[in-house]
């Protein structure tokens, strides 16, 4: 599946860093849940702007993203097997 405009054959799949809105396409997590994670230092990420402008391009580290929700896949599964008894 493509869903670049700026390059039509790179695949999100391929990409390293990902834009907010195709972050959310590939985890469902909302805009809003992964500017919290962003700001509490659960996933990485950069804001692509020049000093002069307000507003940039948030970019979300694709690892930290996919190492994040592994983190509370495995959390959950250990919590589901009784935790430490």
């Amino acid at each position: 599946m493509t869903t670049s405009t700026s390059h039509p054959h790179c695949r999100i799949e391929d990409k390293l860093w990902l834009r907010v809105s195709e972050a959310v396409q590939i985890t469902s997590i909302s805009r809003s849940k992964l500017y919290e994670l962003i700001k509490e230092g659960k996933i990485r990420s950069s804001c692509l702007r020049e000093s002069y402008q307000v507003r940039g391009t948030r970019l979300i580290d694709r690892a930290s993203l996919l190492a994040y929700i592994e983190s509370c896949v495995s959390a959950a599964a250990w919590e589901r097997e009784g935790g430490a008894e």
